[in-house]
């Protein structure tokens, strides 16, 4: 077996990685290969430490010529990275190449989230609107849209959900996050009717295991039809720049911290490891506080005005 197929199967089955995540260490990978070794027509005969660290930098500076940003550069080098840490575990390589390439670090941006009222204005509407069970789109559509914003869940691990692990008696999700880490979020009665009223139209009834979310024709939802749920109900009804499954994510974890929730629980519903990773969303409270004080108060007002 080739080196780089040594590598996937490693991240897949040992590190239990999900297959998002598989696909974009794939990809970034044979990118940086076909960029420093485009001789290799074979896998079996590409060598990673025939790789000088020159090469990896002069992709780097490449991507960066592209336009690409430089938080997704950095992620395709620890993509690299990984793949020689890899190597150095399980072939007896000594050194990784790549560990002596920096990239200066920029301020990273706030994350993206939807203004509450219209969030709540599309939820509100999409509830009114699943009101007919005959139309099982609009109900799929009202469960996706509230699971995402109600639970904070990745997409990846909304269409991971499996019949056994949604509880409408005790009102708790059992979710599987990062290398199969299990948490538990809970959720309220008004998203247990939700639930409900899927289950009740759905095409195939409960089945522990299985997938919980089926389109109409009982095929399992994955995660390129839930972006695309998301983006269609967003497009047009949102001011956010960002209007994928993940934006809702973002709104959570906002919402929650701009109403009292305390750190800490935040973090376990989101799944982070690091309370740093958490920290971010008390910066985007505090900035829409800065906005709201600017915005009402007299003396920020009159401030503004003596600057034009």
């Amino acid at each position: 077996m080739d080196i780089l197929s040594a590598f996937f199967n490693y991240i897949t089955d040992e590190l239990a990685f999900s297959e998002h995540t598989v696909a974009a260490y794939r990809n970034d990978i044979e990118q940086w290969r076909s960029f420093v070794a485009p001789q290799v027509t074979d896998l079996k005969d590409f060598d990673p430490m025939t790789v000088t660290t020159n090469d990896t930098r002069a992709w780097v500076a490449w991507l960066g010529k592209q336009g690409m940003s430089t938080s997704s550069i950095k992620r395709k080098l620890s993509s690299v990275r990984a793949l020689y840490r890899f190597m150095i575990k399980r072939h007896g390589v000594k050194t990784n190449p790549v560990t002596a390439i920096k990239i200066n670090r920029r301020e990273k941006p706030l994350p993206k989230f939807i203004d509450a009222g219209e969030i709540n204005n599309i939820l509100d509407t999409l509830d009114n609107e699943a009101c007919n069970e005959t139309d099982y789109k609009g109900v799929l559509t009202d469960l996706i849209l509230n699971l995402l914003y109600q639970s904070g869940m990745r997409a990846s691990e909304l269409v991971a959900l499996t019949d056994d692990r949604v509880d409408c008696e005790r009102g708790e999700l059992k979710v599987l996050g990062k290398r199969n880490k299990e948490r538990i979020i809970p959720f309220a009665p008004a998203l247990g009717d939700i639930i409900s009223k899927y289950l009740d139209i759905r095409p195939r009834p409960f089945v522990a295991g299985s997938p919980f979310l089926l389109d109409e024709e009982g095929t399992p939802v994955n995660y390129n039809k839930v972006y695309r749920i998301v983006r269609g109900t967003l497009d047009g009804n949102v001011s956010s720049p960002k209007r994928s499954p993940h934006v809702l994510r973002h709104t959570f974890a906002t919402d929650m911290l701009n109403g009292g929730a305390d750190l800490t629980s935040v973090r376990k519903l989101l799944g982070h490891e690091s309370l740093a990773t958490t920290q971010i969303y008390t910066h985007v409270s505090v900035a829409e506080l800065h906005d709201s004080y600017n915005k009402a108060h007299p003396r920020a007002r009159h401030e503004d005005k003596t600057k034009d």
